[in-house]
């Protein structure tokens, strides 16, 4: 809200009829809000629904004018959708970017700004006019949805990601699909599926699945090249699978099937190879 207008007269020795002298209001803040890589979700709007700008300053006397109210300035996770109304009215993308959402209050008016010739005296203000208020609708966008829904050139990143993403689809379907009609075929109780993709790797289902969280990382280091450091996901993920989910399968595999080991010595583990001769 701005600042009220004063209505003050001079008052000095020897200056019986010093006339009007008060100042104006300052206007009220702005409400912003600024895209910051220190926010990482919108969860903070879940608890504290209103922001409110600082009032102007009121004015006083000896024609001294009220202070500007300070902007607020409301961070929020970069890739973050501003709606208000319905209509999209800004889409902060990058660190840094920002939007002002509400308009600050006019100042009001001191009684100094209505001396006129035939008015000497005037005893008129005008207050502080109130701020804008706003009510938004805020959305993230992951990086993913951003790489693919922003109308950018497409890079190296982008290419790469789109190919392995490809890949990804292409292994794990070709390798759940090779592995159900193996189990739909008349095979002796503990035999071993060595033919398709399975001759060249033990565990072509998991590639597929390395693959497709690479490709997610891809996507969003293109959209937010700032981002980079979220190769801990894939690489969690890659650690998960090697020391833990294949390791377990393994076990499982020797126990169950009589075969396995021999298959096992000639066959990779993950990365496709041509089998090993024994």
């Amino acid at each position: 809200m701005g600042g009220m207008g004063c209505m003050s007269f001079r008052r000095e020795p020897k200056i019986p009829r010093g006339g009007p002298d008060g100042g104006n209001g300052g206007r009220g803040g702005r409400g912003l809000l600024v895209a910051d890589d220190q926010v990482v979700d919108l969860s903070p709007f879940r608890h504290r629904v209103h922001h409110r700008a600082a009032n102007g300053g009121h004015g006083q006397g000896k024609a001294r004018h009220g202070h500007a109210g300070a902007d607020l300035r409301v961070s929020v996770p970069p890739g973050t959708r501003v709606i208000r109304d319905g209509h999209t009215i800004a889409e902060l993308q990058n660190v840094g970017d920002s939007v002002a959402v509400a308009r600050g209050g006019d100042g009001g008016i001191g009684n100094k700004a209505f001396k006129s010739s035939t008015n000497r005296a005037p005893r008129r203000t005008i207050p502080g006019a109130p701020g804008e208020e706003a009510w938004l609708t805020l959305e993230r966008r992951l990086p993913v949805d951003a790489a693919l829904g922003s109308a950018a050139p497409r890079g190296v990143v982008d290419a790469l990601a789109v190919m392995v993403t490809a890949l990804a689809v292409w292994t794990e379907q070709t390798a759940d699909r090779q592995l159900h009609e193996y189990r739909l075929s008349q095979h002796a109780k503990g035999s071993v599926l060595n033919t398709g993709l399975w001759a060249y790797s033990r565990h072509p289902n998991y590639l597929g699945e390395i693959f497709f969280w690479v490709s997610l990382w891809l996507f969003g280091v293109s959209a937010a090249p700032q981002v980079w450091w979220t190769i801990v996901g894939p690489v969690a993920m890659i650690a998960m699978f090697v020391f833990a989910s294949i390791p377990m399968m393994e076990a499982r595999s020797r126990e169950r099937r009589p075969g396995y080991a021999d298959y096992a010595a000639r066959t990779s583990v993950l990365i496709p190879w041509y089998p090993r001769s024994r």
